[in-house]
């Protein structure tokens, strides 16, 4: 949203499994304290970063160094990762007729352009198989749209807990 080097703050758990008295706790106790610690840290001014073309080839090496260079350039969550070959990413792009550098939409909460390609580059990283890239595509376009509920929750104001 136009912010450089926000500073994330994630709820500890699953929010609707969480009883009233304990989501209370978690967003008083935690929430709210790495949120303070998020807005007043010390932000060191960076260089803007370099996007890969598609067909670049930014890293070759162990699975375990893939991961660790996926997960420092913050392409991942730190979940394990499909390694996206272009061998791999073509594999999904066969299972439509759109054009890779077709952009959907842009996607909160980065305001970031979403592509045929890195839709199947996402898709390979997340272990799905080729045919379902439709299904993916499908998912994308709803988030894409902007009348979607997706985002029309983002801009309605949070309620009180």
């Amino acid at each position: 949203m136009g912010i450089k080097n926000i500073a994330l703050a994630e709820y500890p758990g699953i929010v609707a499994m969480d009883i009233k008295e304990e989501l209370r706790r978690k967003v008083t106790e935690i929430l709210v304290k790495n949120i303070i610690a998020g807005f007043t840290r010390q932000v060191e001014d960076t260089a803007p970063r370099v996007e890969p073309a598609p067909r670049d080839i930014v890293f070759k090496g162990s699975l375990e160094a893939v991961q660790e260079h996926f997960y420092k350039n913050q392409w991942t969550d730190g979940l394990p990762i499909i390694p996206p070959t272009l061998e791999k990413v073509d594999a999904f792009l066969k299972f439509t007729s759109r054009s890779p550098n077709e952009i959907i939409g842009k996607l909160l909460p980065e305001n970031r352009e979403a592509t045929i390609w890195n839709v199947a580059v996402n898709g390979v990283m997340a272990g799905c198989r080729p045919e379902y890239m439709p299904i993916l595509l499908a998912a994308v376009d709803a988030i894409a749209d902007p009348n979607s509920a997706f985002r029309t929750a983002a801009r309605r104001p949070a309620g009180n807990l």
